[in-house]
């Protein structure tokens, strides 16, 4: 091997790197080397020349990975090859070595650019980078939106649907209200219909039964008092023009016809009979009145309640039309007549003691008109066992 140490080091004519004695071509910036004569190395010195004008001798190569090798090597120091002396040499391929002396100057340079380069890249890349990143926030933004809007529709669609439902069930709500009112109507029909038919057949059943205990009754009372016939002048005062008999009785039948003074039209009326009397304002009272009712009332002194009243419809309204009022009063119990039919019952259980009976009228005050008078005919009185 050739000591190094005998000869001046070798520069690359262009870059400045050391070469090796017998490279042809500069590893750095593959500039072609010229090899100097000894002369010229030793003039050379340690600075590096423009050009070296030796030529250099064939180098030897690793067959395997290319290596310049020097003579004398067995094998090759990078891949281990070993070398063989007679096989075609092959352009040397330079080492790569450190950069001493002018060629770091050169270095710097190409460092400065690669420099440069690097944060033109990373500079390049931030802004792909960010670019990329406001594109996923843009495309995450309109994704989100999207949701959002499918979230409303979806709720929108929801409510749509519930209110719907409820208007169905609404709907059938109502209907079944509805038709459970027409049943309940029906059903009110129904038994309105089947009251007031019982209500007519009892009444019926009751009046015949009426008539004929009244009959019977007819057949086993004895006449106390008439028949008399009569007027009573109207006074228009606060008082009941009346005619009393001379009689006490506790169970009996009066009756009478009476004829009305004028038509209601011009100013009402009434008239009827007073029972039971044991004293002044101490007696029930039973009459008819112009407007079509009945009523009976039980005087207590200055208290005169109503016991019990109702409508009429058989009652003769006009001026000079006649009505037959009959009345069976036995214990606690009557019955009310008008021109044969009967009317109801009545409770007479407030009063049951013998007391003086008197036809009247004028019972309402207001009643009367001064200058006529209520007549009455069969005025009678039976009394009962």
């Amino acid at each position: 091997m050739t000591d190094q140490n005998t000869v001046p080091p070798t520069f690359c004519p262009n870059c400045g790197r050391i070469i090796a004695p017998d490279w042809e071509i500069c590893p750095d910036c593959g500039a072609t080397i010229r090899q100097s004569t000894p002369s010229q190395q030793s003039t050379a010195g340690t600075h590096p020349p423009r050009w070296i004008p030796v030529e250099p001798e064939p180098a030897i190569r690793c067959k395997k990975c290319g290596r310049p090798l020097k003579k004398g090597w067995e094998s090759c120091p990078d891949c281990g090859t070993l070398v063989d002396d007679d096989a075609p040499q092959q352009p040397p391929v330079p080492p790569v070595s450190s950069k001493t002396g002018p060629s770091m100057r050169s270095n710097s340079n190409r460092g400065w650019m690669i420099g440069l380069g690097v944060a033109v890249v990373a500079l390049l890349c931030l802004f792909v980078a960010s670019l990329l990143l406001g594109i996923g926030a843009y495309t995450t933004q309109k994704e989100l939106e999207t949701q959002v809007d499918s979230l409303e529709q979806t709720s929108t669609q929801a409510a749509i649907r519930v209110e719907t439902e409820l208007e169905k069930m609404e709907s059938t709500q109502v209907a079944m209200e509805a038709a459970k009112l027409a049943q309940e109507q029906a059903f009110l029909q129904t038994s309105v219909a089947r009251e007031e038919n019982y209500q007519a057949t009892f009444t019926a059943q009751e009046s015949n039964m009426q008539a004929t205990l009244s009959a019977f009754q007819f057949e086993n009372a004895y006449i106390l008092y008439g028949p008399s016939a009569g007027s009573l002048p109207h006074v228009d005062d606060t008082f009941i023009e009346v005619e009393w008999t001379d009689i006490d009785i506790t169970n009996g039948i009066v009756e009478a016809t009476f004829t009305n003074p004028y038509d209601p039209s011009f100013n009402a009326w009434d008239y009827g009979f007073m029972f039971r009397n044991t004293g002044t304002n101490l007696q029930y009272r039973l009459f008819v009145y112009s407007d079509g009712t009945w009523h009976l009332t039980f005087a207590q002194g200055d208290d005169r309640p109503e016991v019990a009243s109702g409508d009429l419809t058989n009652l003769n309204l006009g001026e000079g039309d006649k009505n037959i009022i009959r009345l069976i009063f036995t214990g606690g119990n009557g019955s009310l007549f008008i021109n044969n039919v009967f009317i109801s019952t009545l409770d007479l259980s407030g009063k049951i003691e013998s007391g003086g009976l008197a036809i009247g009228t004028g019972f309402y005050s207001g009643n009367e008109v001064e200058g006529y008078s209520t007549t009455y005919s069969d005025f009678t009185v039976w009394e009962l066992p």
